[in-house]
């Protein structure tokens, strides 16, 4: 990951400087910049919450990252000398046949640095003075706000400054109190690169009695993992190591080590340059399948809605049936209801909207139009929500409906929701589905919410 080796090659650059405190590592390149934060380890510290992937929140381990269009090569817009937008397009790797220093016909945030006296290029660039100002004010703001969302404390931060594109970066930002840019800080990427260390983990749910002896145990698992990837095991080092109590069991514990250490490579054999050779082969072929497949079987392109003018589809008989649009809103509105509370509802918005897209069809009807003898039941889970965050799937809820069913001998006529907050407003509507139970959801909770409301609070962005 690009952000990770500018974050270490940050930290190597730096280490006389790094001292006892988190410092933040700013790398603008050439299209975008990137601004994480360097803890005391050396390692970048990790995002808290979920992390996305090509639009898909993951639960993986990732460095937690700003990244924003702004690099040396981002084209700048202009409305008038006093409203400039800086990127987010960039003319790239192209900066040196396209940006005016280069002798080409377009502005870019390079163009800007140069106009102000910075050394860069095969030509000199004139432009108002009036626009350079505003670039460049922009450029800070771009900065300054990003690092103000990464963070922790209102109290003024470190800053590392490296990349080709450091010369954006102004002598000084609000809420910083010191920019260092170390030695070669326009390679550190590469340096990031070239340093990377083995690492290895280990983790174990132990009584808690026992902790002080298992956590010698889970150190040892730690450090043979690290030694059999190829680490170098007297330059091994522990870079984490944490116990903590596990919430709704008593006298359990989990326990979980991070070791790293530099790579052995007396231990790769006179092979190496076969093995290597067979692996540029795989990755050849396996490119060769990837072109030769059809990239387009399968593939669902979500269609741009105009939120002004969008309404659900209700028919006549006022049921309400559901479009992974109406999903979207809803669950936004359960996130926002749930406030940090009752799980995100985010994989059960995936589940659902997977289901729309099978084929499936999910509706919702209003309580008063349910027959007054209607057997309604409400779903929703208790306890830990990180138990879903860690293991999403599986069929419990319905699998205890049925039994529910089938041991009173009864038969719903509708699925209605406990609560619509968190994960548990979207419980219903996926049970409720077509695929399952084909019953209606009813627009409602034991709590006297509503999902339309929801859905049409999130529509207009009003929550009062």
């Amino acid at each position: 990951m690009r952000a990770t080796n500018s974050i270490r090659g940050a930290a190597y650059l730096s280490q006389s400087k790094l001292g006892k405190s988190s410092k933040y590592v700013i790398d603008i390149g050439g299209t975008t910049t990137d601004i994480g934060c360097l803890l005391p380890s050396g390692f970048p510290r990790l995002a808290s919450a979920f992390t996305e992937i090509g639009g898909v929140r993951v639960n993986f381990a990732m460095p937690q990252v700003e990244s924003i269009g702004l690099g040396g090569g981002s084209i700048l817009h202009i409305a008038d000398e006093k409203k400039v937008t800086v990127g987010p397009d960039s003319v790239g790797h192209e900066i040196i046949n396209r940006a005016l220093a280069f002798g080409g016909d377009t502005i870019t945030a390079t163009d800007v640095m140069v106009a102000s006296g910075a050394m860069v290029g095969t030509r000199p660039v004139q432009l108002e003075p009036g626009l350079v100002t505003a670039a460049k004010e922009r450029i800070k703001l771009m900065l300054e706000s990003h690092i103000d969302r990464m963070k922790t404390s209102p109290e003024p931060c470190d800053v590392l400054l490296v990349g080709g594109g450091s010369i954006l970066c102004p002598h000084e930002l609000e809420g910083v109190s010191s920019i260092l840019v170390p030695p070669h800080a326009e390679v550190a990427n590469a340096v990031g690169a070239a340093i990377a260390e083995i690492g290895a983990e280990a983790e174990a749910v132990v009584d808690e009695k026992n902790k002080d002896a298992e956590l010698i145990v889970v150190r040892h698992k730690a450090i043979s993992k690290a030694i059999s990837r190829g680490a170098i095991e007297t330059a091994i080092r522990i870079i984490e190591e944490e116990v903590t109590g596990i919430a709704y069991i008593d006298g359990k514990c989990r326990i979980l080590v991070k070791v790293v250490g530099p790579v052995d490579y007396s231990k790769f054999g006179s092979d190496a340059e076969e093995e290597y050779a067979e692996l540029n082969q795989n990755q050849a072929n396996a490119h060769k399948e990837t072109k030769d497949h059809k990239l387009d079987d399968g593939v669902i392109e979500e269609k741009e809605i105009n939120i002004e003018t969008y309404k659900p589809f209700v028919d006549v008989n006022r049921v309400w049936h559901l479009s992974e649009t109406d999903l979207g809103f809803i669950a936004a509105g359960c996130y926002i209801l749930g406030t940090g509370g009752g799980g995100s509802p985010y994989t059960h918005y995936l589940q659902t909207r997977q289901l729309l897209r099978m084929g499936e069809s999910i509706t919702i009807v209003d309580a008063a139009d349910f027959r007054d003898e209607a057997l309604l039941v409400p779903l929703g889970g208790l306890g830990s929500p990180a138990v879903g965050v860690e293991r999403p799937g599986g069929d419990m809820v319905l699998h205890a409906c049925q039994q529910l069913e089938k041991y009173m001998r009864i038969k719903y006529g509708g699925l209605l929701a406990v609560e619509i907050g968190g994960g548990n407003g979207m419980e219903p509507l996926m049970w409720g589905s077509s695929k399952y139970y084909n019953l209606p959801c009813v627009d409602g909770d034991l709590m006297g919410e509503f999902l339309c409301d929801y859905f049409c609070a999130c529509r207009s962005n009003d929550f009062s």
